[in-house]
């Protein structure tokens, strides 16, 4: 009978202990979010207000170019550039090395959403970045986000435009932190992130389609902006 009664208390503490856990996770992504706005600061004020572009040289994406050694990193040195809420992508598994481009937050300067020649698959590139004067709005100019890559059951460094498989996410109670341009971190449900990354385009050819993706238990579903 106490075994009983312990199994019936138990379930119904969990559903509580997990939502717990899960305001901890979004404080803690928030604090993530505000601490990567304040290196982005750092880095805009050491190249003349230029955003990170993307070298196709290299191949460097802007995680790299803001994180020296990136991809050397393992779990614990890459904390503070993640959502906790999303399971680690091991490069290594047995020595900890992660896979610095699918355990980041989405950063908006990729493709449609700065000047084609920004960045460039093919390698044509000028390697330039975005001048952040231009962007009118900073302080509701949405530049990091939650984002989502279904294959890798992953975060993806970049937004992924017209892409089926990845996009901003809706991981935390059905709403997606970002990091806005002014260093704040804020939190959207569907419609207002929609509105935002529509409403605030100040740059010519900035973000037109998008993914959003629920998060329904274990089920994504992608919508299209």
């Amino acid at each position: 009978m106490l075994i009983a009664i312990i199994a019936i208390l138990a379930a119904m503490l969990l559903p509580a202990l997990n939502q717990a856990r899960e305001r901890a996770r979004t404080i803690s992504c928030t604090g993530n979010l505000r601490s990567l706005m304040q290196k982005t600061a750092m880095y805009l004020h050491e190249n003349a207000d230029y955003y990170l572009g993307y070298d196709s040289v290299s191949k460097a994406t802007w995680i790299s170019l803001l994180i020296p050694n990136a991809d050397k990193k393992n779990t614990r040195d890459f904390a503070p550039y993640r959502c906790p809420s999303v399971p680690y992508l091991y490069e290594n598994e047995s020595t900890g090395q992660i896979s610095a481009y699918r355990n980041t937050y989405g950063s908006r300067y990729t493709r449609k959403t700065v000047p084609s020649e920004v960045y460039d698959f093919a390698g044509n590139s000028t390697r330039n970045g975005v001048f952040i004067k231009k962007i009118k709005q900073p302080s509701s100019y949405i530049q990091y986000v939650d984002t989502y890559h279904i294959p890798d059951n992953a975060q993806t460094y970049n937004l992924e435009f017209d892409s089926i498989n990845a996009g901003a996410h809706l991981r935390h109670s059905n709403r997606a932190n970002a990091a806005m341009l002014d260093g704040h971190a804020s939190s959207f449900q569907k419609d207002e992130f929609k509105k935002s990354i529509s409403g605030n385009g100040t740059i010519p050819g900035d973000v037109s389609s998008i993914r959003i993706i629920e998060h329904n238990g274990d089920m994504t579903v992608p919508i299209p902006l």
